[in-house]
């Protein structure tokens, strides 16, 4: 139960975190909110891959566009810094594209737990 509880508490802040990011300018503020929603991801990742059932607001959240916008940024950001900084991308950049990979690893997750869950409903009605 405590798993479920973590999962409910991480979800709930990545919806209030996620959309926030996009929209921050202050470096390290987004720095550190942006490691906050990596921490989280990567939380939920592990609890999806030790058979956590995703609830349906962890579903919607892995639907939403906020991997669109986040993906986005985090191109702009590694283009901004290769660009200028001789290749080199900066804490932000790197960690957007953390935030991006482990949010399209629990997306992934997701779905493969609902391909899962429904096999397995067509299972049981044909036996």
């Amino acid at each position: 139960e405590s798993v479920t509880n973590g999962a409910e508490v991480s979800v709930i802040l990545l919806k209030l975190l996620l959309p926030t990011l996009s929209f921050i300018d202050n470096g390290p503020v987004a720095l550190q909110l942006t490691q906050l929603c990596t921490l989280l991801v990567r939380k939920l990742a592990v609890q999806l891959y030790h058979h956590y059932t995703p609830s349906k607001e962890l579903v919607d959240l892995a639907k939403s566009n906020n991997f669109t916008l986040l993906r986005a940024r985090a191109q702009e950001q590694v283009i901004k810094y290769k660009t200028h900084k001789m290749g080199n991308v900066s804490p932000l950049a790197y960690n957007l594209t953390q935030l991006v990979s482990n949010l399209e690893l629990v997306q992934r997750l997701c779905s493969n737990h609902l391909v899962t869950e429904k096999t397995d409903a067509s299972k049981s009605l044909h036996t």
